[in-house]
């Protein structure tokens, strides 16, 4: 265990609403897996491809004795704006409060 991941221990995410954008891959994964260990009241992962959450969601409950319960998925692509629109509007209407969000998805841009 790292010197920054002892300091995150000492924080209680019980009662904390937590996003993670690009949580399928990567350093994303790796900080699902980590938040999801001190069990916020919601961590919800935004995905675009629903077979990689379902593994995601595998592979944190395996590194956890299967004690995890707080995981959302919730579907999005973050390159359509109206998904994200509908995302935002779920948001507002289902939970109302964020207290982190880590933006870890990729980003492109179109050509001019």
């Amino acid at each position: 265990m790292g010197a920054n991941q002892s300091t995150i221990k000492s924080y209680d995410l019980s009662n904390k609403v937590v996003i993670i954008t690009g949580s399928t891959d990567g350093i994303g994964k790796s900080l699902a897996r980590i938040i999801s260990s001190y069990n916020p009241k919601r961590l919800i992962l935004p995905i675009r491809n629903r077979e990689k959450g379902k593994k995601l969601i595998e592979y944190i409950q395996n590194s956890q004795d299967g004690k995890v319960e707080c995981i959302e998925l919730w579907d999005i692509d973050f390159a359509n704006l109206r998904s994200v629109k509908t995302f935002a509007n779920k948001f507002i209407t289902e939970v109302g409060e964020l207290h982190y969000l880590w933006n870890n998805a990729g980003v492109y841009s179109r050509a001019l």
